[in-house]
């Protein structure tokens, strides 16, 4: 995994300021955590992540993952559990900022019932050769 230079500044200032991120992934969400932890100390209380979590057995090996799985052309509000905090604190929020990496990440917004506002960002990570 890569992130952005200054990501971890932008994390921060975005939880001291209460804006929920979100982090959407197809990959594996307890690598995800486990990452920032290594990479920036903690994870952040506005940072969610809304990913295929793994589920460990009493001896710590891994015996299944969560429900539903989530692949790239799902990340959407359909697969946002709704009793998680972050659920309470984007209820009420007009303005969404996407980033991605793929095409399917472009419609990571669908079913946000009170969205006014989008903006999306696409990023390209691979075949760079063919964009020059």
């Amino acid at each position: 995994m890569k992130y952005s230079d200054n990501a971890d500044i932008m994390m921060k200032k975005m939880s001291n300021h209460s804006v929920p991120f979100i982090i959407f992934s197809a990959g594996i969400g307890t690598i995800i955590e486990m990452y920032l932890k290594h990479k920036f100390g903690r994870v952040e209380e506005n940072t969610h992540i809304v990913s295929n979590m793994m589920g460990f057995d009493k001896d710590g090996y891994v015996n299944s993952f969560s429900d539903p799985l989530i692949h790239v052309f799902c990340k959407n509000s359909s697969v946002m559990p709704a009793d998680r905090t972050f659920s309470q604190q984007i209820h009420g929020r007009k303005n969404v900022m996407l980033l991605g990496d793929s095409v399917g990440d472009a419609f990571m917004d669908v079913g946000v019932e009170e969205e006014q506002v989008s903006l999306k960002i696409g990023f390209v990570n691979h075949d760079n050769q063919k964009i020059s």
